[in-house]
């Protein structure tokens, strides 16, 4: 059999790759321990010459350690060369190196000479450091057959014929067939040795292969999950942006017409529209938190804040909705403590818990509770809706995933709200729990940390109710019906408006009438955008307030705009979010 097909046996069950690794590491092991065995070798080639020496001319036996020496030297490079798996296929280089073992053995035996001249107990003692010699292979080969024999064999074989043939001084043959039987029962023993050394070692490198190739398939996964991850960002982003234009549109044209006298049929007409309207925006806005979590620009600012009074406010806010839905609603507040916390993305977790009892509980109760539980204050969301089975505890914090809504009910939302809630826990460092069974209800659990702190002050209301504002609106967007329908909105705030449909227009519009304010859509045509818009506005009028009105909910538009430090509104823009805005101005 030749070596690469004895190589090929030797990792017999390995597919090619794994062949490859484990000869691939059996060349790179001769490579670093072959200079410890080149000094075991050296010492026992001096031994040897010593022994030689008053049989053979001095000069022979010491170019013959000479020649062991520069064997050694000469084979570092090569053998080097050989453990880098660029430089050619595996079983050539398998070759290669067997074919210096056997260089190696027979430079070594070559001493092999002068043994006719030794007595035995010369005899004995070189037997003793050749065949040291030999085993030392193993170290350097793993117990490779092909390499204990390629480098044993000149040693080994010619050892044997010598003790067999060769007559002693004591006129005793027996020693020398003796001799030469235990050379072979050794190196039948060298060679099972190696046998079940090689087996080890081919074993280990084997799972060393698979590890690796767990870790680049752990790997691919997660770079595909990665993909597909922005991919999903893209789509909901581009989804978002496409669906919040038209719905900004209805929403401004709608807000404009509950601003004019209108009958009555009418009036419930138009009220009607923004509920739908309202409703729709409140799904995208889900779309908006998860863009604003992927981002990481979901500003975080803890302060303490009395539990009792945050939960009453929220639960002054649900209770209507709870209680036009004919289901009972009850508070329970048994706590006077403050935590550390940002109120207002705490509120959006409990809206997103209520909502979601809301949703499945088509009769019976929403209780939302706080109390003190050791250190820690918990708040507590339950329902007697229709629960959650075990098993799916940890998927209905999925994206897009509805364990009650089979059907799709678009009532029910996106199966959005849970995930939010969980990622906006873990920014606050909130700990949540779930408890849930089906047809028991749901309970989840909020535990915050108490904290000593004095609660802040809180945000005074402002007093301005203002309806009609006496400013310039410079509109900037690449859609006309969007532009039409802020007009018409802002007009019947009292404002006075200008168009334009890219920063070059805009910059135009401002040198000839400078603007009050700048609302400008985020992306417009090609490579031009609304932070574009406030450069060049600026440059020609000066120092103009300036607001991104955008549908985008790109992480990375985000980031950008965050980073230039422009304030970010998001169509669909109520009136009141506008109203608010243009007092904030004026």
């Amino acid at each position: 059999m030749s070596q690469p097909a004895a190589a090929s046996a030797s990792t017999e069950g390995a597919n090619p790759a794994a062949q490859a690794f484990v000869m691939d590491e059996f060349l790179r092991l001769g490579a670093v321990v072959q200079w410890r065995s080149a000094l075991g070798i050296v010492v026992g080639a001096s031994v040897l010459a010593v022994i030689a020496w008053p049989y053979v001319p001095a000069w022979l036996a010491a170019g013959w350690v000479v020649a062991v020496v520069g064997t050694q030297l000469a084979i570092r490079r090569v053998i080097l060369a050989l453990a880098d798996p660029a430089s050619g296929d595996w079983q050539l280089r398998v070759r290669k190196r067997l074919g210096i073992s056997v260089l190696h053995g027979s430079v070594l035996a070559l001493f092999l000479a002068a043994f006719p001249a030794l007595d035995v107990a010369e005899r004995a003692f070189a037997t003793i450091v050749l065949i040291a010699c030999a085993t030392g292979s193993i170290s350097t080969s793993a117990g490779y057959r092909g390499s204990i024999v390629a480098y044993g064999g000149p040693i080994m074989v010619p050892l044997l014929v010598l003790w067999a043939v060769l007559p002693n001084t004591h006129a005793r043959p027996l020693i020398g067939v003796g001799s030469a039987i235990l050379v072979v029962l050794y190196a039948l023993m060298l060679l099972g040795f190696g046998k079940s050394t090689w087996q080890t070692f081919r074993e280990s490198c084997l799972i060393r292969f698979r590890e690796q190739e767990l870790v680049a398939q752990l790997q691919e996964a997660l770079a595909d999950a990665e993909r597909a991850n922005k991919s999903k960002t893209r789509f909901l982003a581009s989804a978002s942006h496409d669906l919040r234009q038209p719905l900004h549109a209805v929403m401004v044209l709608a807000s404009a017409l509950e601003m004019r006298p209108l009958d009555e049929r009418s009036a419930r007409m138009v009220g009607m529209l923004s509920e739908v309207a309202q409703a729709l925006g409140e799904q995208l806005d889900s779309l908006l938190d998860v863009s604003k979590l992927d981002a990481g620009v979901v500003d975080v600012r803890p302060q303490a804040v009395p539990a009792a009074a945050l939960v009453r406010r929220h639960f002054a806010e649900v209770e209507p909705l709870i209680r036009a839905r004919g289901l009972d609603a009850r508070l329970d507040v048994s706590s006077e403590a403050n935590v550390l916390v940002d109120e207002q993305l705490l509120r959006r977790v409990l809206r997103n818990l209520t909502d979601n009892a809301l949703k499945f509980t088509p009769q019976g109760s929403i209780a939302i509770a706080v109390r003190d539980v050791g250190d820690d204050v918990e708040i507590r969301v339950s329902d007697t809706g229709i629960g959650i089975p075990e098993q799916l505890h940890e998927e209905v914090f999925v994206e897009f995933f509805q364990a009650g809504n089979p059907e799709r009910d678009r009532s029910k939302g996106l199966g959005l709200g849970l995930s939010i809630v969980r990622r906006l826990c873990e920014v606050l460092g909130v700990r949540l729990r779930l408890e849930s069974a089906p047809g028991a209800g749901t309970t989840f659990r909020l535990v915050l940390a108490r904290t000593a702190a004095p609660p802040a002050l809180p945000a005074q209301p402002r007093a301005d109710t203002q309806d009609r504002f006496d400013l310039h609106v410079l509109l900037v967007d690449d859609e006309a019906a969007v532009r039409t329908s802020m007009r018409m909105l802002l007009e019947e705030m009292g404002c006075r408006c200008s168009e334009a449909s890219s920063s070059e227009e805009a910059a135009a519009a401002a040198a000839s009438d400078p603007p009050d304010l700048v609302l400008a859509d985020f992306r417009l045509r090609g490579d031009d955008s609304g932070l574009r818009v406030f450069e060049r506005v600026e440059a020609v009028a000066g120092p103009t307030p300036g607001v991104l009105v955008s549908g985008d909910t790109a992480p990375e538009r985000l980031l950008k705009a965050r980073n230039a430090g422009r304030k970010l509104l998001h169509k669909p823009l109520p009136a009141a979010a506008l109203r608010e805005l243009l007092a904030a101005t004026a």
